[in-house]
């Protein structure tokens, strides 16, 4: 029984983190910034920002990393209080409002990350972090549900061009008559 309960809430985890990887990172996150970026390198400004930031000392940085980080994390706190409480269409709502600003801190982390590694407690903190997500990615539970999502996927991609297949044949069809 107990091993049951802890499949499931390994499994619960796995797809959190699979949630937020593949949809929230992969497919929201990463597009918006690759856009923006390529949207804000056309104006001189984005590149005077840009030689800004790289000339902001160290500490600098961690300290606006550090701020605008824990103001994500306590939107994502506050936006699962509000989950359990049952507003769920409000803690969607916020937890919403807090992908543009998480957007952006992975930008700045990326721009600034030489700078902010330099600090040996951070550089610790980012490999234990990079350490555990490569830890999850090897756990069976990983594996299995992510082999799963992807059948899942390729079904309903099957599905889906297979009914496109098959209405674009009833059209021609009908049109086929009608000429």
């Amino acid at each position: 029984m107990l091993k049951k309960f802890v499949d499931f809430f390994l499994i619960v985890l796995v797809l959190i983190y699979i949630l937020f990887e593949e949809l929230v990172w992969e497919k929201i996150a990463k597009p918006i910034v690759r856009i923006i970026t390529r949207l804000l390198s056309k104006f001189n400004f984005f590149e005077d920002f840009l030689l800004k930031i790289e000339k902001l000392n160290s500490y600098t940085i961690l300290f606006i990393f550090l701020i605008l980080f824990t103001f994500v994390e306590l939107l994502g706190i506050y936006a699962f209080m509000i989950f359990f409480q049952g507003k769920i269409f409000f803690a969607i709502f916020v937890y919403i409002l807090k992908l543009p600003l998480a957007v952006f801190i992975l930008w700045f982390f990326n721009l600034t990350k030489d700078k902010l590694l330099q600090f040996s407690w951070f550089r610790f903190l980012y490999k234990i972090m990079i350490f555990f997500v490569s830890k999850i990615k090897d756990f069976r539970i990983y594996i299995l549900v992510k082999d799963k999502i992807y059948e899942i996927k390729e079904y309903i991609n099957f599905k889906f061009n297979a009914s496109d297949g098959i209405i674009k044949a009833k059209i021609l069809k009908i049109y086929q008559k009608l000429k």
